[in-house]
């Protein structure tokens, strides 16, 4: 996947995404491979935050390895 830090894009009418290189992660520009890591990315993100917030509430007493490896596995392909 592009290195990071990728930061949300500001003042524009659609939602986009940028990278230290000034393009978008999906860019057409982009190695194909590389465009279908971020997107992989980019879709476990909500998997990713829930593992997040379930760690980060305190009320978990067993780190979800499981989880953590089941998404970096879809990450990774």
């Amino acid at each position: 996947h592009t290195p990071g830090p990728w930061t949300p894009k500001r003042g524009t009418q659609h939602v986009g995404i940028t990278c230290p290189d000034g393009l978008s992660p999906l860019a057409s520009s982009r190695p194909s491979q590389e465009r279908a890591a971020n997107q992989r990315l980019i879709a476990a993100a909500p998997r990713m935050l829930a593992l997040v917030k379930m760690c980060a509430s305190g009320l978990v007493t067993d780190v979800p390895y499981e989880e953590a490896r089941a998404i970096l596995r879809d990450i990774e392909g």
